[in-house]
């Protein structure tokens, strides 16, 4: 959960070093960083990992809260990483087609991330029903449905989002071997890709009869995306603090 923290602090490092204002971009990635540690909550006190059937009711309590915090933070941490990854592609290409792209799918990763807040909230009914099912009387409607369909779509834009820039990547002039080292470093979202693909299967697959059991692997790929996403996001910026290591 730590390992983001460096590479965002050499991302500004780097910042300061070329005398570079900050910028949307790097707003979004601090702003993902405070918010992408969702699941401690549920892990200490939650009974995370453990079957329903040997929790305690303030265990419960705890998990079903935490959960709910979840559908918030983890959807708009992604979402931040997303537009912060949009944003930096626009100011280092200057080409009108990706532009175009980049305003239709930072849309779409806004109208995501809406749709997946709001839809959580109103899948079960009454509302509160959704973090208190101990003393409170509801129902819900798919909710198998509800996470599968927002895990792919969120691979759908992963995976166009890290395919967006290698066509103009392809097109600068510049040295193959530039462009290959490029091109390893913007495609390292697709290992993100992997874990959503992972992440959907774990899904399609989970208890929601013994839910604190049967979603730790779901756990552990949502909380590697949004983790993966800020170093990946950092990457491309940290050149002027590795030229500061000397032999590099």
């Amino acid at each position: 959960l730590i390992l983001p923290y460096p590479f965002v602090a050499f991302r500004l490092w780097a910042r300061w070093i070329k005398k570079t204002r900050l910028c949307f971009n790097d707003y979004a990635i601090v702003l993902a960083l405070v918010w992408y540690r969702y699941p401690v909550p549920s892990t200490i006190n939650g009974g995370f990992g453990q079957h329903v059937t040997v929790l305690s009711m303030e265990e419960l309590d705890v998990y079903q809260k935490s959960t709910v915090v979840a559908t918030i933070l983890w959807p708009t941490a992604n979402t931040l990483v997303k537009l912060s990854v949009l944003h930096f592609y626009q100011s280092i290409f200057r080409n009108k087609k990706l532009d175009y792209a980049v305003y239709i799918l930072a849309a779409l990763t806004f109208g995501y991330w809406l749709a997946t807040i709001i839809a959580a909230f109103v899948i079960c009914r009454p509302i509160a029903y959704n973090w208190n099912k101990l003393t409170i009387i509801g129902t819900c409607g798919d909710l198998l449905a509800y996470y599968l369909s927002t895990a792919i779509i969120n691979l759908f834009i992963d995976v166009v989002i890290v395919a967006l820039p290698l066509p103009v990547l392809w097109g600068l002039q510049m040295n193959f071997s530039r462009k290959l080292s490029l091109t390893f470093i913007f495609s390292m979202g697709a290992l993100i890709c992997v874990i959503s693909i992972i992440r959907c299967h774990t899904i399609n697959h989970l208890d929601f009869l013994d839910v604190t059991h049967g979603v730790v692997l779901d756990m552990i790929c949502t909380t590697l995306e949004p983790t993966l996403g800020i170093i990946n996001a950092c990457l491309p910026l940290l050149q002027p603090v590795v030229s500061k290591v000397p032999g590099s």
